[in-house]
């Protein structure tokens, strides 16, 4: 029987190239929906390792697309003080209506 908390994907190398940038992407279109997630629930959901992300999530707080809403339990881990983010798009608010 699968665990169903283990990542989707493995391999981050297709053909020798990272892939990198369509990882960013299922991040940020995974947080454009509004709802706070940790890392771990994103790491669930996509398949993005964790080490991934951090380094994409530093990008996205240089450009200011994301933020930290507040620290918390996570649901699946069960890790205190845990980071909840969102995304923070200026027009974010006009797209989803």
């Amino acid at each position: 029987m699968k665990n169903d908390r283990t990542p989707k994907s493995n391999s981050r190398l297709t053909n020798g190239k990272s892939t990198y940038l369509s990882d960013d992407k299922q991040i940020l279109k995974l947080l454009f929906d509004g709802k706070p997630r940790t890392m771990r629930m994103i790491e669930v959901e996509t398949g993005v390792r964790v080490n991934v992300q951090c380094r994409g999530f530093a990008r996205f707080k240089k450009l200011n697309l994301t933020k930290i809403i507040w620290l918390g339990v996570c649901p699946i881990s069960k890790s205190r003080n845990v980071q909840f983010h969102i995304i923070t798009l200026p027009g974010r608010a006009k797209v989803c209506q």
